[in-house]
Protein backbone atom coordinates (compact mmCIF):
# COMPACT_ATOMS: atom_id res chain seq x y z
CA UNK A 1 0.00 0.00 0.00
CA UNK A 2 2.88 2.74 0.80
CA UNK A 3 4.08 2.14 -2.78
CA UNK A 4 1.72 2.60 -4.15
CA UNK A 5 0.62 6.11 -2.41
CA UNK A 6 4.30 6.95 -2.61
CA UNK A 7 4.15 6.03 -6.76
CA UNK A 8 1.12 8.32 -6.91
CA UNK A 9 2.60 11.24 -4.77
CA UNK A 10 5.91 11.48 -7.45
CA UNK A 11 3.39 10.66 -10.57
CA UNK A 12 1.39 13.94 -9.20
CA UNK A 13 4.76 15.60 -8.66
CA UNK A 14 5.79 14.92 -11.97
CA UNK A 15 3.43 15.79 -13.81
CA UNK A 16 2.52 19.11 -12.07
CA UNK A 17 6.52 19.81 -12.75
CA UNK A 18 6.53 18.68 -16.37
CA UNK A 19 3.12 20.80 -16.82
CA UNK A 20 4.94 24.35 -15.35
CA UNK A 21 8.14 23.91 -17.15
CA UNK A 22 6.16 23.42 -20.49
CA UNK A 23 3.43 26.05 -19.99
CA UNK A 24 5.46 28.89 -18.16
CA UNK A 25 8.44 30.83 -18.12
CA UNK A 26 10.43 31.41 -14.97
CA UNK A 27 13.55 31.94 -13.24
CA UNK A 28 16.16 29.22 -13.10
CA UNK A 29 13.81 26.72 -15.60
CA UNK A 30 17.01 25.55 -17.09
CA UNK A 31 18.06 24.66 -14.01
CA UNK A 32 15.13 22.77 -13.35
CA UNK A 33 15.22 20.70 -16.37
CA UNK A 34 18.52 20.09 -16.33
CA UNK A 35 17.84 18.28 -12.75
CA UNK A 36 14.65 16.57 -14.36
CA UNK A 37 16.78 14.99 -17.42
CA UNK A 38 20.06 14.37 -15.39
CA UNK A 39 18.50 11.02 -13.94
CA UNK A 40 18.18 10.03 -17.78
CA UNK A 41 22.01 11.26 -18.69
CA UNK A 42 23.49 10.07 -16.32
CA UNK A 43 23.47 6.54 -15.90
CA UNK A 44 24.72 5.54 -19.23
CA UNK A 45 27.77 7.88 -18.37
CA UNK A 46 28.51 6.27 -15.41
CA UNK A 47 27.90 2.96 -16.85
CA UNK A 48 30.82 3.72 -19.64
CA UNK A 49 33.12 5.15 -17.20
CA UNK A 50 32.48 1.65 -15.27
CA UNK A 51 33.21 -0.79 -18.43
CA UNK A 52 36.30 1.56 -19.09
CA UNK A 53 37.77 0.57 -15.78
CA UNK A 54 36.97 -2.60 -15.71
CA UNK A 55 38.22 -3.66 -19.40
CA UNK A 56 40.34 -0.96 -20.06
CA UNK A 57 43.97 -1.76 -21.25
CA UNK A 58 45.60 -1.57 -17.65
CA UNK A 59 42.59 -3.21 -15.47
CA UNK A 60 42.79 -6.89 -15.02
CA UNK A 61 39.71 -8.28 -17.44
CA UNK A 62 41.38 -6.19 -20.15
CA UNK A 63 44.64 -7.84 -19.76
CA UNK A 64 43.65 -11.10 -19.98
CA UNK A 65 41.01 -10.32 -22.83
CA UNK A 66 43.48 -8.66 -25.14
CA UNK A 67 40.81 -7.96 -28.14
CA UNK A 68 43.36 -7.13 -31.06
CA UNK A 69 40.67 -5.23 -32.73
CA UNK A 70 39.10 -3.23 -30.21
CA UNK A 71 41.51 -0.30 -28.98
CA UNK A 72 41.23 2.81 -27.14
CA UNK A 73 43.44 5.60 -26.49
CA UNK A 74 42.68 7.82 -23.17
CA UNK A 75 45.38 9.28 -22.23
CA UNK A 76 45.67 12.31 -21.01
CA UNK A 77 48.95 13.97 -22.98
CA UNK A 78 46.57 14.37 -26.30
CA UNK A 79 42.88 16.02 -25.04
CA UNK A 80 45.37 18.39 -22.49
CA UNK A 81 44.72 21.68 -21.74
CA UNK A 82 45.18 23.25 -25.06
CA UNK A 83 42.31 21.24 -26.56
CA UNK A 84 42.16 18.04 -28.21
CA UNK A 85 44.41 18.08 -31.29
CA UNK A 86 44.59 14.52 -31.62
CA UNK A 87 48.74 14.83 -31.48
CA UNK A 88 48.87 17.33 -34.22
CA UNK A 89 50.55 20.52 -33.54
CA UNK A 90 49.56 23.80 -34.51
Amino acid sequence: MLAFWAGLLSLSLAVLLLHALARWQFLRRQLLTICVCLPLILPPVVIGYVLLLVFGQTALAGRILRIPLVSFDVSSDRCGAGGCGHGVSA
